[in-house]
């Protein structure tokens, strides 16, 4: 099912127009049974399935969309900070909510959150990534320079920053 959703959103991606990078992206979607769910519940990967497909939203349907085919780049996900609040049902509409909220010399870092139709909140992450190229990872800054972008992060809750403090030192604590 992952494949098959990846597969209809960049084709949407691509003959819909481009976004800002640093605009907020939603997609919607029904938890399928047997896919996503078990029989009545979510399993805990399906919500990852959700997020990264927004993260491939996220790129390919805005003003990075020619940089990431011409240099072959793909989001990856190193680091995530998951809050699980309520479960998702079979059949259940769900609403997916990507926005980049900041970058540092290495990393990107997104905020996803899943809501239910009713708009409550079902999950929420703060993730880092980056952006691999075939010659690896390319800076945030060279991606932003090159696609010509004038944008700054906006700036962060509390709990936000707490989420990307927690989130490099992952990175500090597995570095080699």
């Amino acid at each position: 099912m992952y494949r098959f959703r990846l597969f209809l959103l960049i084709i949407q991606c691509l003959v819909s127009p481009e976004l800002s990078f640093a605009a907020h992206r939603t997609l919607k979607f029904r938890a399928m049974p047997l896919f996503d769910t078990d029989v009545t519940k979510m399993f805990t990967h399906g919500y990852g399935r959700f997020m990264e497909l927004g993260l491939w939203n996220l790129l390919l349907s805005s003003d990075l969309r020619k940089i990431a085919f011409k240099k072959k780049l793909a989001p990856t996900t190193s680091n995530e900070i998951f809050s699980y609040k309520k479960s998702i049902k079979a059949f259940q509409k769900l609403e997916l909510t990507t926005k980049l909220v900041h970058w540092d010399e290495r990393t990107f870092y997104l905020e996803h959150v899943i809501r239910s139709e009713d708009g409550s909140v079902c999950a929420t992450a703060i993730v880092t990534g980056v952006m691999r190229s075939p010659q690896g990872v390319v800076r945030p800054a060279d991606i932003i320079r090159e696609a010509g972008l004038l944008v700054e992060p906006d700036a962060l809750s509390a709990s936000t920053s707490n989420a990307i403090l927690a989130l490099q030192g992952m990175d500090i604590a597995i570095a080699p």
